[in-house]
């Protein structure tokens, strides 16, 4: 379950961080008809950035930590941040940046108390609660049995051929594991979006992920096909809790 009291106190940090900004005093003022911005001193440019700065860094990264590094929420948030001012003062900028992110979270905390509102509860100490729906019952089965790496080549089975079922349907080619996963992930032309928006940090995931599937193909599913490969209850527990994120990922597809 999140902790989104964690992102309650960022939000409640802004109107603090407003009356920093509204304590900058500038160093000159021209007088006359000519409505000049006033300068400020470079040391209090430099020390409001660094605070303001910080601040968003810590927030984006419990934000990351309590509702996912791929939310669109959070890449709005950090967009938002991020874009240059639109014809404001240097002051009236910040405040408008600041007011944004606020709006922004403001947002993202309600969305993320929706989600929880209507999401199961993971009983405690339930480890089969993490497994997807489509690999639960087969693979209990075999862990149940002793049979490890089955479960696990199991699942891999299941995560390459409900890729390979999208990536069929909407283009028609054949394909299979690493290769499979490739062509499905791929960022400059995916088959399944994992991303919601076309930016750096968009790219980043997208590729992160495609590594990712493509990588369970090769570094999992193939040794156990391969070789009669003999692996702990413990292991292949973990290997099915990735697997099964990985089911959820495409469950979630853009």
């Amino acid at each position: 379950m999140a902790n989104l009291q964690r992102i309650q106190e960022r939000i409640d940090m802004i109107p603090s961080l407003i009356q920093e900004v509204e304590s900058l005093r500038p160093v000159s003022a021209v007088g006359g008809p000519a409505i000049v911005e006033p300068s400020f001193a470079v040391e209090d440019i430099q020390n409001i950035n660094d605070i303001l700065n910080h601040w968003e860094a810590i927030t984006a990264e419990i934000v990351a930590q309590e509702v996912g590094d791929t939310d669109p929420f959070l890449y709005d948030f950090r967009s938002h941040w991020r874009a240059p001012f639109r014809n404001y003062s240097y002051k009236d900028g910040l405040k408008q940046k600041l007011k944004r992110a606020h709006t922004d979270l403001r947002i993202l905390l309600d969305v993320a108390k929706e989600r929880e509102r209507v999401a199961p509860t993971i009983p405690e100490n339930d480890i089969w609660a993490l497994i997807h729906p489509d690999l639960e019952e087969q693979a209990k089965k075999r862990i149940d049995n002793g049979l490890y790496a089955d479960a696990v080549e199991f699942a891999c089975k299941e995560l390459n051929a409900k890729v390979r079922e999208i990536v069929k349907a909407k283009t028609g080619e054949e394909l299979d594991g690493a290769k499979l996963m490739q062509r499905a992930f791929s960022v400059d032309n995916p088959v399944i979006c994992l991303t919601k928006g076309k930016g750096q940090s968009d790219q980043d995931t997208q590729k992160g992920y495609m590594q990712i599937f493509a990588g369970v193909m090769t570094g999992i599913r193939n040794p156990k096909a391969h070789d009669n490969e003999v692996i702990s209850r413990e292991d292949a527990l973990r290997k099915l809790i990735l697997i099964s994120m990985l089911m959820y990922k495409v469950d979630n597809r853009i």
